[in-house]
């Protein structure tokens, strides 16, 4: 208030003082009587400007300012068009343009550019509001001689409102409304225009909807390309399947997206046309599991859907469950543990797989498998019977120890392990595979290190004896006879150890 009244000190006048006075006490009334009586009539008619009093206002003007009566029109029938009074509006605009009291031309360049823009915004209005009051072709015309983006737009979407599609699209065509134009050309089946417009729209909608059409016409390559802008690929699978049988194709974009309804679709289509295995191999794909048993069990493909489904990420140990039980009641013993052991019914799945290495056809199958299992149950009591088992004390058939080695390896346990493969590093050496030997025991060698575990004192010298030995042909293909022959009275002192070569060796 203290900063209001300042601004009042320099006014001499009384009633315009007053006037403004009355208005900082809020008496708009008695400040818009006190401005008229004053040395500063103008002052009541901003007011009643600034008020949107726009009777009184013009009233006013047409005494105090006639050549402000045209701009009180165009802000009035703004005012008028903004509260959805279009006709009042429209009378408004038009009354702005009246050349009986529009200035012909105004001084200076600030005050000429106001009179242009003043111009401009009236038949912008008309054009507008013409259309709005149904005075279409007047709107249209109007708009096309300003030749404006938003009244081609705003002109454009009342046009849309009252239903005149055609005209409506043009304009938002103009105005570069292409998501708006492109779905009443759409609607208006102008197929050319939508071509033309079609890279400027962002709206996948309507790229699905063009698509859609598309389709419907037969025109299979347009309808594809343009499902693929809209992002809807389950869309171009049922096209490749149902109008271009192209399986091929389809497969190559599920197994990019992975999506479930694709996935049907093309299990559907392979089902149809007797490939059972590829119906089974899309419906694990899209995990539908139920769905690919179900097929599976009819088509007698059992074996193939275990298969397709151990390389899925998307079964759930229960899925191996069913398949442990199917083949549990078909006496099919290694595939019931295996099975169980993926389903991580441990007990059951080495129960299974030890009954299933007694067959001499499944044995290894079946006891790796077994290790397997043990390995991953990390259970002290199962992995004591399969350790019984491999050493014989089930049966009285101690079983190969590579298998014990492994077992070991499985569960880390680096120093039994160490003591399987010497025993398994002797056995090669006396059957004079001696690369292999020295092989598995570097392996093991290079486990224990990695695990700063002690290695014993034998099985360095082993390793260090085998790997002379193994040198030895190197250093003679390299020509260094004398490095060789040291390496081979080395060898030669450990004689006993390489039964099956003592004469190559002593006598080279």
């Amino acid at each position: 208030m203290v900063y209001a009244l300042e601004d009042l000190v320099q006014i001499e006048e009384l009633n315009t003082l007053a006037g403004f006075c009355a208005l900082l006490l809020n008496k708009i009334d008695e400040a818009k009587t006190l401005f008229a009586k004053s040395g500063s009539p103008l002052e009541a008619l901003e007011l009643c400007r600034d008020l949107l009093q726009w009777e009184q206002a013009m009233a006013l003007a047409g005494s105090l300012a006639p050549d402000q009566l045209p701009f009180l029109a165009r802000e009035y029938a703004q005012q008028l068009e903004f509260t959805g009074n279009h006709a009042e509006a429209l009378m408004n605009f038009e009354r702005g343009l009246k050349s009986d009291i529009l200035p012909k031309s105004a001084d200076g360049v600030i005050q000429q550019e106001l009179l242009n823009q003043h111009v401009v915004l009236c038949k912008a209005g008309i054009a507008r509001t013409s259309v709005k009051c149904g005075d279409y072709r007047r709107g249209v015309q109007l708009a096309l001689e300003l030749d404006d983006k938003q009244l081609f737009n705003d002109c454009g979407e009342a046009l849309m409102a009252s239903g005149h599609i055609n005209e409506a699209a043009i304009l938002l065509e103009r105005g570069e409304n292409w998501d708006k134009c492109c779905e009443l050309f759409i609607q208006l089946k102008q197929w050319k225009k939508v071509d033309n417009i079609l890279p400027n729209v962002t709206s996948l909608k309507l790229h699905a909807a063009y698509a859609k059409a598309k389709e419907a016409e037969g025109h299979f390559t347009d309808a594809i390309n343009s499902y693929h802008l809209a992002g809807d690929l389950d869309s171009v699978v049922r096209i490749y399947l149902e109008y271009l049988s192209d399986p091929h194709s389809a497969s190559e974009i599920l197994l990019e997206t992975r999506s479930v309804e694709g996935s049907k679709m093309l299990s559907r289509y392979f089902e149809q046309h007797g490939d059972f295995e590829s119906a089974i191999q899309y419906l694990v794909l899209c995990g539908s599991i139920s769905d690919a048993f179900a097929i599976a069990q009819k088509q007698n493909k059992i074996r193939y859907y275990g298969e397709v489904l151990e390389q899925s990420s998307s079964a759930k140990p229960s899925d191996y469950l069913v398949l442990a039980t199917h083949f549990e009641s078909e006496k099919y013993t290694l595939l019931a543990g295996k099975y169980y052991f993926l389903g991580k019914e441990y007990s059951k799945a080495l129960k299974h797989l030890l009954k299933a290495s007694s067959f001499s056809n499944e044995e290894n199958m079946a006891l790796s498998l077994a290790i397997d299992c043990v390995a991953s149950a990390n259970d002290e009591k199962l992995s004591n019977q399969l350790i019984e088992y491999l050493l014989g004390e089930t049966d009285g058939v101690p079983k190969d120890p590579k298998l014990l080695f492994r077992l070991y390896m499985a569960k880390r346990q680096f120093k039994e392990a160490a003591k399987a493969a010497m025993i398994i590093a002797n056995q090669e050496q006396i059957a004079g595979n001696y690369r292999s030997a020295h092989d598995l025991l570097f392996s093991m060698y290079q486990e224990l290190k990695r695990n700063n575990l002690t290695i014993a004192s034998d099985m360095r010298a082993s390793l260090t004896l085998l790997h002379r030995y193994t040198l030895v042909r190197t250093h003679v293909k390299r020509g260094n006879h004398l490095v060789a022959a040291k390496l081979l009275l080395e060898v030669a002192k450990n004689i006993s150890q390489f039964p099956s070569h003592v004469v190559p060796i002593l006598t080279s």
